[in-house]
């Protein structure tokens, strides 16, 4: 029977990663969804995934944990086949985190969140044609909640769920030639999202 469960994704840290490898041996799930780029690496690919983390680690000290995820994997695949997927939009969009923090405009911060949602849900819903398990997806709690919205068959009201705080149809279009805009508008289209 398919059951998918959430794990907090509240920060990246050495604490956390640990709690995940724990969480991971204890639901045995035939699915993990990570909250990756889905261009980052191939979660599949664990040696390769090790190797990179190895490389990271003075970079970024609290990936040193995913070491104990990626054991937890191992240990786990031994004893029943296992997928792993990766959620998250494309680097080239997330990576525009920053980039949209310094703009102080929450419009573009809700449409860039909203696109990564969209990415995410329709990685969960190809999951969940594949899987008849367990899934489990780590993510954060306020993707989370947009997530379960977004995977229902409801008809979502996109202006309310996510710019209820910064959309006006006559101030915000994107039609502004900086590269934060011309990604977004590009990441919009190809998703054929409507606002």
């Amino acid at each position: 029977m398919q059951k998918i469960i959430h794990f907090n994704e509240s920060k990246h840290s050495l604490e956390n990663s640990l709690k995940k490898a724990s969480f991971i041996l204890k639901q045995k799930p035939s699915a993990i969804i990570f909250e990756n780029p889905k261009d980052s690496f191939n979660p599949n690919n664990l040696s390769r995934w090790e190797k990179t983390t190895k490389q990271h680690i003075k970079k970024y000290p609290w990936i040193k944990a995913d070491l104990k995820i990626i054991e937890s994997i191992k240990i786990l695949k031994k004893k029943q086949n296992v997928l792993l997927f990766n959620m998250d939009a494309p680097r080239k969009l997330t990576s525009l985190h920053e980039p949209i923090v310094k703009l102080q405009d929450r419009f573009y911060f809700d449409l860039w969140n909203l696109i990564r949602e969209r990415y995410m849900s329709d990685c969960i819903k190809k999951a969940k044609q594949k899987i008849k398990g367990k899934i489990l997806i780590f993510c954060h709690n306020s993707h989370w909640k947009n997530l379960r919205l977004l995977l229902t068959n409801k008809k979502i009201d996109i202006q309310k769920l996510y710019f209820k705080n910064s959309f006006d149809k006559n101030n915000h279009k994107i039609n502004s030639n900086n590269n934060i805009a011309r990604t977004l508008k590009k990441y919009y289209s190809l998703l054929k999202i409507r606002l």
